[in-house]
């Protein structure tokens, strides 16, 4: 799902409000994860669920990307979502780790 929504964005085709769904371990238990991912083309949400970026970032429009004059995707902000020290490796599904 995720990356069918960021292939359809850096494609320049229109995507659809989708809910992933991950599962992570923590402190030897798992624990589900959902993000929604909006249908004006944003990470945020997800980048927020992880902890990896603040509710003020979420709202400033971290994560959230735009199709630049080349085609290609551009993160709002910089891209330092990526960077956040809480990033950890994560089993995303469908063969993603994050």
């Amino acid at each position: 799902m995720l990356n069918s929504y960021v292939d359809a964005l850096s494609s320049g085709q229109p995507v659809d409000k989708s809910i992933v769904e991950f599962w992570v371990k923590e402190d030897g238990q798992l624990v589900r994860i959902d993000a929604e991912l909006p249908s004006h083309g944003s990470l945020g949400n997800l980048f927020f669920s992880f902890g990896l970026i603040t509710v003020d970032e979420l709202q400033q429009g971290l994560g959230t990307y735009d199709l630049g004059m080349c085609g290609g995707l551009t993160p709002k902000g910089g891209g330092e979502a990526l960077q956040h020290p809480h990033t950890r490796g994560v089993w995303g599904g469908g063969g993603v780790w994050w």
